[in-house]
Parts: C-alpha cells; sequence; structure tokens
C-alpha cells in the first residue's frame, strides 16, 4: 500500500522555526504540495523580508521536489514562477492565464461541490473543500 500524501500549510511561526519544521515533514516523503500562507506575518514583513522568505521556503520545498502555491498573492506567485491558491474573488481562470499551465493553481472551495466543479471548469488543479482536525 502506498503512503497517503500530503498538503501542507505554513504557518506565522517565525522563519527558522518554521523551516526546520518543514525540513521535518518533508523528510517523511509525504508530503506532496506547500501552500505559503504566512496570514499574519505578512502583514508585519516590509517587502524585502516578504519575498526572501518566500525565497527561502520555495527553495527548501524544491529541494524535496515539493511544488508550492502562494495564498492569495498573484503577484508573489508570478515573480517566482510558482502555484497560487485563492480563496477569494479572483478568478482561477485569470490566475491560470497570467501564470500558465506549469504550476498548480487552487481555490478554496469551503465544501460547496458547486464552487468545486466550477474552480475545475476554470483550469482549478485541485479544490480544497474543509480542513480536517485530529483528536
Amino acid at each position: 500500500m502506498t503512503a497517503p500524501k500530503l498538503y501542507l500549510l505554513t504557518n506565522d511561526d517565525d522563519i527558522h522555526t518554521l523551516s526546520d519544521k518543514l525540513e521535518r515533514a518533508f523528510d517523511t516523503g509525504v508530503v506532496s504540495l506547500l501552500q505559503i500562507r504566512r496570514q499574519q506575518t505578512a502583514h508585519v514583513f516590509d517587502l524585502i523580508t516578504l519575498y526572501q522568505e518566500t525565497e527561502m521556503l520555495i527553495s527548501l520545498a524544491d529541494k524535496y521536489d515539493i511544488p508550492t502555491v502562494i495564498n492569495e498573492n498573484l503577484e508573489l506567485a508570478s515573480h517566482f514562477n510558482t502555484g497560487l491558491h485563492l480563496s477569494g474573488t479572483m478568478s482561477v481562470r485569470v490566475a491560470r492565464e497570467i501564470l500558465g499551465d506549469g504550476v498548480h493553481v487552487g481555490r478554496s472551495c469551503h465544501g460547496d461541490v458547486a464552487l468545486f466543479r466550477e474552480a475545475k471548469k476554470q483550469g482549478a488543479s485541485y479544490g480544497a473543500m474543509e480542513r480536517c482536525l485530529a483528536r
């Protein structure tokens, strides 16, 4: 039996703590996609720090051949030639036209099957339905 694959989302830990955690997770061999989602820290950083930390996380994922998607920042995704995860109103079709077919473009679907189908029709690589919490 093949081990399940895992789609990881980053948190707002400081970059060194986060990098250590990601490296341990990547070493397991089950991570298949990384979403860079620095919700709180992205508003605190200056642009230089945001770009440096994003580059650091992408480089770490690249070392393990793990594709990345950037949360909700088309400019950053385009700059780093990486994928994009959408949860707002931006069209998957528009993101796909800008980023091309060589990267993942996904959408949060919030458990809505109709939204998932529409995202797939527009060219989404995946749809995130809901988070799973384990106890």
